[in-house]
């Protein structure tokens, strides 16, 4: 659902803050179609939403979300040995590479019952202090690497006329970061409440549009669209 996450993990030979293809006709056409496009969306998120997903029992939805991609058009749809649902989209240029991954699980156990109405901290620890000092270094190494991604995607979010703070968690961004891998989690749009409980909700409110916008105009920038 649009709760989800969305995170980018980017080629490591991206060095550089990617200048946003606002003006290209393709883009322009692409933002429309998504805000044009939202109740349906929030209706495909809605029925996915309803097959139960309890961890390592994703088959059923993951199946059905494999059969949507299929018949929306893209190519080489599959399903890996632990349940991941892939897809790719080659693009036609020398750009890095770019994945948008979100969770396809539900953290309720299961028999549970889902309604369809729908600053930074880093946890360092080590026995020596040699030891906590080079994840230290590793670990500024990562935000370094990763500044050129947060700041375009910064610079997304203010060319779609809305403002994004930063900070970060424990994420599923964590584990490129700490491979070396560039990579941030971005918001889904719209307001959510009560995160991995029974109580959770999300609410596309007036602007939900905006988080689909937001991911697409940044992967755009990121792939070298101009």
């Amino acid at each position: 659902m649009r709760l989800s996450i969305l995170i980018l993990f980017v080629a490591p030979s991206l060095l550089a803050q990617s200048p946003l293809p606002t003006s290209n006709p393709s883009v322009r056409a692409a933002l429309d179609i998504i805000k044009a496009d939202n109740a349906w969306t929030l209706q495909q998120q809605t029925e996915l939403t309803q097959i139960p997903s309890p961890p390592f029992k994703e088959s059923v939805r993951a199946a059905e979300f494999k059969k949507r991609l299929e018949v929306l058009g893209v190519t080489n749809v599959r399903i890996d040995s632990v349940g991941n649902v892939i897809a790719e989209r080659p693009g036609t240029g020398n750009g890095p590479t770019v994945l948008i991954q979100g969770h396809l699980d539900t953290a309720f156990p299961e028999g549970s019952s889902i309604s369809a109405t729908a600053k930074m901290e880093v946890d360092m620890r080590s026995e020596g202090a040699a030891s906590l000092a080079a994840i230290d270094v590793k670990v500024q190494k990562a935000l370094r690497d990763a500044a050129p991604i947060v700041q375009t995607a910064l610079n997304a979010a203010k060319a779609l006329g809305f403002t994004s703070s930063t900070g970060a968690s424990s994420t599923d961004a964590n584990l490129p970061i700490s491979l070396g891998i560039p990579a941030i989690r971005l918001g889904g749009g719209g307001n959510g409440e009560g995160a991995h409980s029974l109580g959770e909700r999300y609410s596309d409110g007036p602007n939900g549009w905006l988080g689909p916008q937001w991911a697409a105009l940044i992967v755009a920038a990121l792939v070298g669209v101009r």
